[in-house]
């Protein structure tokens, strides 16, 4: 006999972003939406708490993206006794693999092992977008481009006929690679959804895109250096497509580097149709075929193309050549971005444009708060201290979906109940408030199930 209850569990990500862990369940079935971990400045990272016990009997798991706040905890299922399915789509598999394998390179086996690793990639099955894919008896699902990050899925699950959207992370901007997100026509009768921005303003695309790009030409132009600190995977990208479009800038350098490197690679495995825009095809295009994160000026910092890549970067920074920086890490506490620093943090006519959201205690954060210091290879034996004398610039980016795009979700599925999650407490109650609209809304808590009735 059917269950009369369907009941939805968060065991992260609920009031506050990270860790996101969410299980649907009836009396027969269970599945979990994402796996991730809480990334903490200057911490080890969290896991979620009391899914271990869940692990032996899900029927399945799926994967929204390869986000580290989403996927990285999907190994230690394995540890704790998955033997299915996991669900995601094919760039979503090869983009965990790096950065499940880098979290291991710096925490170790603190959450799972090499073995556990191994075993969850032998475990995961890919599916396009568009393309039906059975998860246990009675439930199906199916991926929609998110437009959050390369792969990323919003996914419709139909449980016995009561259908339930997760969007995992999504975005409604158009961007240099996704024309925002997309969902089914038919309506639905949950909506699990994101909550990161709540009601703050996020500026469409295309003017943040000029005003980066308006600065870029304005640093080149008095001689200096634009460094661009970022994320690997997503913005990183976005920021290169727009730089390949912008033909004034065909004969300057851009120095790519960090891990950025290898999800250029991947990106460029899924330079099709069904992965991006029609724009980025266009683009290719131009380009007589090539790869518009493979530009003539377009240049990797590897150990092949420059010899000692240390070396390589003290002399870029401190040379008079106008040039483009674009590496990791985001947030400044650590990556190759500290060596460029150190040779251009003294220079006015140098620019450090920040691009991403910067978590609480991270440099980046203290340095938009007012901070014109930072300790550079403080992981290493021999920390510095530097002064920030280059301009330094904020642009507002968002990976995450704006008010509108959230509003636009429910007037085009209707769903009956709508669960937030992925948000800060304050945020969900204000979005809550200007989503009104008659609709019953949930705040997920960890402490307390949402149960819908069918």
């Amino acid at each position: 006999m059917k269950s009369n209850n369907i009941n939805i569990t968060g065991y992260g990500a609920c009031g506050y972003v990270g860790k996101a862990a969410f299980i649907i369940q009836d009396n027969d079935r269970q599945i979990l939406l994402d796996a991730g971990l809480k990334i903490k400045s200057g911490e080890l990272t969290e896991a979620p708490k009391g899914i271990d016990k869940h692990v032996p009997f899900l029927d399945g798991v799926i994967v929204s993206h390869a986000h580290t706040d989403h996927s990285t905890y999907t190994p230690s299922l394995i540890k704790h006794g998955f033997q299915g399915s996991i669900h995601m789509t094919p760039p979503t598999r090869d983009i965990a693999q790096v950065l499940w394998a880098d979290h291991m390179k710096i925490e170790g086996e603190r959450h799972w092992s090499e073995e556990d690793f191994l075993r969850a990639f032998s475990q995961i099955e890919t599916h396009k977008y568009h393309e039906k894919f059975k998860i246990a008896d009675g439930i199906t699902a199916e991926f929609y481009n998110a437009g959050h990050i390369l792969g990323s899925a919003i996914t419709v699950i139909d449980w016995d006929g009561t259908r339930i959207l997760y969007t995992g992370d999504f975005n409604d901007r158009v961007t240099a690679i996704f024309d925002g997100f997309e969902i089914p026509e038919e309506e639905v009768d949950i909506v699990i959804t994101e909550s990161t921005n709540g009601v703050r303003d996020i500026p469409k695309r295309e003017i943040v895109n000029k005003q980066l790009m308006d600065k870029t030409r304005e640093t080149l132009s008095r001689g200096g250096k634009m460094l661009i600190p970022t994320f690997s995977i997503g913005r990183s990208q976005e920021l290169l497509f727009e730089i390949a479009r912008e033909k004034a800038l065909d004969k300057v350098p851009v120095y790519i580097d960090g891990m950025i490197r290898s999800m250029n690679a991947i990106t460029n495995r899924y330079l099709r149709p069904d992965f991006v825009a029609p724009k980025v095809l266009d683009l290719v295009k131009d380009l007589g075929g090539k790869s518009p994160l493979k530009k003539d000026n377009f240049h990797d910092v590897t150990r092949e193309n420059f010899g000692n890549t240390g070396e390589f970067r003290r002399r870029v920074s401190r040379s008079d050549e106008t040039s483009i920086i674009v590496s990791t890490a985001g947030m400044l506490d650590a990556g190759p971005i500290h060596t460029y620093l150190d040779g251009t943090a003294h220079q006015r006519k140098n620019t450090l444009a920040f691009v991403g959201y910067q978590v609480e205690g991270t440099q980046g954060r203290q340095i938009l708060d007012g901070s014109r210091k930072m300790v550079i290879n403080k992981l290493m034996r021999r920390p510095k201290t530097i002064n920030l004398d280059l301009e330094i610039m904020r642009f507002h980016f968002s990976g995450h979906t704006s008010k509108e795009g959230i509003k636009s979700l429910m007037e085009l599925t209707n769903p009956k109940e709508v669960v937030l999650v992925h948000g800060d407490l304050e945020n969900q109650k204000n979005l809550v408030n200007y989503l009104s609209n008659g609709r019953n809304y949930t705040i997920l808590d960890e402490k307390k199930q949402f149960t819908y009735n069918i």
